[in-house]
């Protein structure tokens, strides 16, 4: 009854069901999961992440592998809207653990760890990644860590990979954003001719971009 008033929109609905699966079996993993899934579609977070929680410690019961995996990214995605990341980058860390090597985790737990302010956490794990991963993210996100550390030159080489990769996706919004930071970096050390033609490229590449 519960996944049927969620499938037709009736989240409110399905909530009640839910909770009354969660009082009645509180050891059921799905009653657990399905009652998170639903609190974070209402966007009442923090219930959400507390329900996740509660979810992953029945998990072990009959829950799939699979099924923990979503649990602990489910977490992680609520404790970031709540501004917790540093907990955040401890669900992806649980969620590597179910699947070790998995890039899209590895970049997120690196968000996770760079909005929390250890970037320096992430470092080895995402120039491990950038070097298999044709994914431009990485290399900009890990041009984000060494910027925060002083570290304009690596970053600016980061960005440069950056550039190249999503150049070669096709990705030119993405291309224009990269080129804007490079610009930044560039003027501010001085290199304003450098800077100007970045930011020109970045227009070409996304006449869009403000």
């Amino acid at each position: 009854l519960g996944l049927s008033e969620y499938a037709s929109g009736d989240y409110q609905a399905a909530l009640f069901e839910f909770s009354e699966v969660t009082r009645l079996y509180p050891d059921r993993f799905d009653g657990q999961f399905n009652r998170a899934v639903t609190l974070a579609k209402l966007r009442r977070n923090k219930e959400a992440a507390a329900a996740f929680q509660a979810a992953i410690k029945v998990a072990d019961n009959v829950a799939t592998k699979q099924d923990r995996i979503n649990a602990y990214l489910g977490l992680a995605g609520q404790l970031e809207l709540t501004n917790d990341y540093a907990k955040a980058a401890d669900a992806y860390a649980e969620a590597l653990k179910l699947d070790p090597g998995n890039a899209d985790m590895i970049l997120r737990r690196g968000q996770a760890l760079e909005n929390a302010g250890k970037g320096l956490d992430a470092l080895p794990e995402l120039t491990k990644l950038e070097a298999s991963s044709s994914d431009y993210r990485v290399s900009a996100l890990i041009a984000d860590i060494y910027v925060k550390q002083g570290q304009i030159d690596y970053a600016m080489f980061a960005l440069n990979r950056a550039l190249k990769k999503a150049d070669a996706a096709g990705d030119n919004s993405a291309k224009a954003n990269i080129l804007v930071k490079l610009g930044t970096l560039q003027k501010s050390l001085g290199r304003d001719s450098d800077a100007a033609q970045s930011f020109q490229q970045a227009a070409q590449a996304d006449p869009q971009s403000w």
